[in-house]
């Protein structure tokens, strides 16, 4: 089944955002509950976790529970004998079809479980405790996420661009950003995201942004951009957010939020380009470009002095 006409995308339209839950379809409690955590922590992320039977695309079992994984580039597979006895195989072999497809599931494994299948023995996983679920659940996602790079880690520092939609301003100003900084390196690991401030329809970058960009940069370098909706968790993990528009402040912690054009020492919005007009949007990369390439030591010295303020923060409760 092809992405085209694979029925789970209709509804979650962008692969890389999505999770494939594995495990026991049992109506209980403990079930509900760790779903539900691994659901809640995923969304702070703007993470979908996806369950196979949270509802029945195909009539064939297997080819409902494959449209699922094909939809997903993520996975989450959960080990545990709460209920019944005994390892359900069918984990083993969905754990499988998600590695050959490139995935880097997350294995949980249950505190009390001696140990995991004798076919996943070898891999590494992280344990949750059903006593301590929403703790632990926690800390085991949010190690899986730092090292799949969507979580933030100790040493990293992240920029967010933010314009409406996600799909032109804020998605050209990573780009521009991600390129000028591969010949600046900094002293310290740098991801630039792009968000969406109201999530509508669109998924991907428009046709016009990923033109102008491809003009400019002689790359389709929005060829691979994805939307990304707010969300609690990307917005928690930023020393720097930067807006296009200055009605989007509000949305933003105000100690790390700016309005991009005052942050870089000029004034007024980045507007919207009109939709279909080539030439507004190269007026808009036209802005953005010299605005960041001429200022890119200002981002620089913001995060520099989010690394004082931490050293001095830390020092004061000693």
């Amino acid at each position: 089944m092809s992405n085209r006409t694979n029925p789970v995308l209709t509804k979650f339209p962008v692969p890389k955002f999505n999770v494939f839950l594995m495990m026991r379809f049992l109506d209980s409690d403990s079930n509900s509950r760790l779903a539900g955590a691994l659901r809640a922590e995923a969304h702070r992320y703007a993470l979908n976790v996806l369950r196979a039977d949270d509802q029945v695309y195909c009539s064939d079992l297997w080819e409902n529970v494959k449209s699922y994984m094909d939809a997903c580039k993520l996975g989450i597979a959960v080990f545990d004998q709460l209920q019944t006895g005994g390892f359900n195989p069918n984990i083993s072999l969905e754990i499988g079809y998600m590695l050959a497809g490139g995935s880097v599931p997350l294995l949980l494994k249950e505190r009390c479980l001696p140990s995991l299948p004798s076919d996943i023995v070898g891999k590494l996983y992280r344990e949750f405790d059903i006593k301590n679920l929403e703790v632990t659940i926690k800390k085991a996602m949010r190690g899986w996420l730092r090292d799949i790079g969507i979580a933030k880690t100790p040493t990293e520092r992240v920029v967010v661009f933010v314009s409406t939609g996600g799909r032109d301003r804020c998605a050209m100003a990573k780009v521009i950003a991600q390129e000028l900084f591969k010949k600046n390196v900094p002293p310290f690991p740098l991801r630039f995201e792009s968000m969406a401030a109201f999530h509508g329809n669109g998924v991907m970058a428009s046709d016009q942004s990923r033109r102008v960009i491809e003009e400019s940069y002689k790359k389709d370098l929005l060829a691979s951009h994805r939307v990304m909706r707010r969300c609690d968790g990307i917005i928690q993990d930023a020393d720097l957010i930067l807006v296009m528009e200055k009605e989007f402040l509000g949305f933003f912690p105000c100690e790390k939020t700016h309005l991009i054009t005052e942050f870089f020492g000029r004034s007024g919005d980045i507007t919207n380009p009109k939709p279909g007009n080539l030439s507004d949007y190269n007026k808009c990369l036209q802005r953005l470009r010299p605005l960041i390439e001429t200022n890119y030591r200002k981002i620089l010295r913001a995060l520099e002095n989010k690394d004082r303020e931490a050293v001095d923060d830390e020092q004061s409760h000693h």
